[in-house]
């Protein structure tokens, strides 16, 4: 059966009863819908593992496909270098997680793990699909350069580019926009469009950028887990992007609270 629609969903973060209530809203539906998860399932919210669980067990095997987020690949460097020092005695260097976070990646079983490494970086989506003409990815891409030349560290981080150079910016001191930096989006000339995560530009509505004629970026992170909401969005044939939200539960992490 061809699929009729495409869903995109931001970062859950361990958001998982509002990942099932917005799941419940579209009236999901794996024989109709290709579904995409646009990374970081864990992390800040109050139900990281039982997420991955929750999406390998009841989505993945039902075709729906996930991309890997900077937490996911934070997660996993911390727990290979753990190994080490066990095997080795080289001292973990990483930044050390909070007592709960490290609780909740040692509850992570090493199947896990590495399932969640071993995501792709970007989806390309197909020929036939509602959302033909669309790259999802975690973070973004660096203008200028090719789809197929872009650094996986980029795409999971991204957020700013220098506007004059393009190149890469990282965050200023308390998380604040580095100055002489436009967001990612602001140069991206395709000729795909993207929907991605990773950077909440707000807490109640998505980010649209259309940088060039045809072509848009969509950013779905409006931060669930700061209290905002999780948000999706749906693709059909021939029609526009539709955007189906849910309010967060609670205020899980307080917005800009560190880099762990």
């Amino acid at each position: 059966m061809a699929k009729t629609r495409s869903i995109f969903i931001g970062d859950v973060h361990g958001c998982l009863e509002e990942l099932r209530e917005l799941l419940r809203l579209l009236s999901f539906d794996r024989a109709r819908d290709e579904l995409v998860l646009l990374g970081d399932l864990v992390d800040r919210g109050p139900s990281p593992v039982e997420t991955v669980r929750f999406v390998r067990s009841e989505l993945t095997p039902a075709g729906v496909r996930v991309i890997q987020g900077n937490h996911c690949d934070k997660l996993g460097r911390w727990r290979l270098r753990e190994r080490q020092f066990r095997e080795t005695g080289r001292k973990n260097m990483m930044m050390p997680p909070s007592d709960e976070r490290r609780s909740q990646w040692l509850a992570f079983s090493d199947e896990e793990v590495a399932w969640m490494t071993g995501l792709p970086y970007l989806i390309r989506m197909a020929e036939g699909s509602p959302a033909r003409g669309w790259i999802a990815v975690h973070a973004g891409f660096l203008p200028g350069v090719p789809v197929e030349r872009q650094a996986p560290g980029d795409m999971m981080r991204i957020r700013h580019v220098h506007k004059a150079s393009g190149k890469m910016l990282s965050l200023g001191e308390d998380f604040k926009d580095p100055p002489d930096g436009v967001v990612w989006t602001e140069r991206w000339t395709g000729p795909e469009s993207v929907v991605y995560g990773h950077f909440v530009h707000g807490l109640a509505d998505p980010r649209v950028d259309e940088p060039a004629p045809g072509v848009l970026c969509v950013g779905l992170d409006t931060g669930a887990c700061f209290g905002g909401r999780l948000t999706a969005m749906v693709l059909r044939q021939g029609a526009g992007p539709e955007y189906v939200s849910v309010p967060a539960r609670a205020q899980y992490c307080k917005l800009g609270g560190g880099r762990f």
